[in-house]
């Protein structure tokens, strides 16, 4: 389920040139659960003593970039970060269906 939102949420990095974006309430919950998903990954590896959690961080930053997105700001990197965030969304998708 949460690859989906991975996937969802890298589509719309990809395409932060629109702005419908700016401001959209669903982007906001959008950035809201990648960043609190970020977060309890991160927090969840620090408490098991792994300091370098590479998908906790890279959610806490696509939360970020997509909370940045709702108040109109962008960058020439998002979409790059947009693709990377879909990847691991697919990842994570795959390796649920195949456990």
């Amino acid at each position: 389920m949460l690859g989906i939102v991975d996937i969802i949420g890298g589509t719309v990095l990809a395409l932060y040139g629109f702005d419908a974006f700016s401001g959209n309430a669903f982007v906001l919950l959008l950035s809201l659960v990648i960043l609190i998903k970020g977060l309890s990954s991160y927090l969840m590896a620090v408490a098991n003593r792994f300091y370098l959690d590479l998908m906790g961080i890279a959610d806490i930053l696509s939360g970020l970039m997509l909370l940045s997105l709702f108040f109109g700001l962008g960058a020439f990197f998002f979409p790059y970060a947009g693709i990377i965030l879909s990847l691991k969304g697919f990842y994570s998708l795959v390796m649920d269906v195949v456990q």
